[in-house]
């Protein structure tokens, strides 16, 4: 009998350390959440810019979070893999963190919904841009690309993705030569054929101003830089070029404005 109690004893010991040693079982699903909400790991939020105001850094516990405006169409967008047709193909790509999508849903809930062009098929991770190592972020056809600099606590990503947006938006001018001529008078990019070339190409007038330098380089880059500052830097945008402002503010009227995000 004492024998059998030992035994049993001993056994009771050994299981219970087992337990204690096991491996916790491992989650292969996130938990259900209501309608509206999805699922957040636990993570630690960087600081970063919400509605052009700091925010400062905290924790993020686990849990269901309700769906920011741009959820439904982008949370599916956000790509951890090469861009198709990327130019750079030495460029190394990165998995999305968890903040880094918290962040980037966020930031293009606040952007207006009509800059939020459906053409654009997806948003990569990329780490850095092997063309200009400052850049944040790039495209390419339908594609957009954000670098590691563009989730340090001194950038905007809502400025950032409104840029890059922007240029998506310029290609449609492409298609609508009405529109893209429109734009070119009221921004001062003149038709000038070159000796010798087939086709004319824009230049802007020598007395035209920037709100940014490489804004010379051509009227995609320039009409990048205006959205944002419309967005971002109005006054700015209306001081140094007011034919531009108008034109924008015709263009897409209300429906151009920052929102709360969420």
């Amino acid at each position: 009998m004492f024998i059998q109690l030992a035994f049993s004893f001993c056994a009771s010991i050994l299981l219970t350390a087992s337990a204690v040693h096991a491996k916790p079982e491992k989650v292969t699903s996130a938990p259900s959440c209501p309608p509206g909400e999805h699922w957040v790991r636990a993570h630690k939020q960087s600081s970063y810019t919400r509605n052009g105001k700091p925010v400062s850094g905290s924790f993020h516990s686990a849990g269901c979070d309700k769906n920011p405006r741009a959820y439904a169409t982008w949370n599916n967008r956000l790509k951890s893999s090469f861009p198709p047709g990327w130019e750079f193909k030495n460029e190394k790509v990165k998995s999305w963190s968890d903040e880094e999508k918290e962040s980037a849903i966020e930031a293009l809930s606040e952007l207006p919904e009509a800059l939020l062009i459906n053409s654009v098929e997806g948003i990569y991770r990329m780490k850095k841009s092997l063309d200009h190592s400052s850049n944040p972020a790039a495209n390419h056809d339908h594609q957009i690309v954000l670098y590691d600099a563009a989730f340090s606590s001194k950038q905007n990503l809502s400025r950032i993705l409104a840029h890059e947006f922007a240029h998506q938006l310029y290609r449609q001018f492409y298609d609508d030569e009405d529109k893209g001529a429109s734009y070119a008078k009221a921004a001062d990019w003149i038709p000038v054929r070159m000796a010798g070339a087939d086709k004319t190409i824009l230049m802007a007038k020598p007395s035209r101003e920037f709100v940014e330098n490489d804004g010379e380089d051509g009227p995609a880059e320039d009409f990048g830089n205006n959205i944002e500052y419309f967005l971002f830097n109005p006054k700015e945008l209306k001081t140094k070029t007011p034919k531009i402002y108008d034109w924008i503010s015709k263009r897409y009227g209300d429906k151009f404005k920052i929102g709360k995000g969420r």
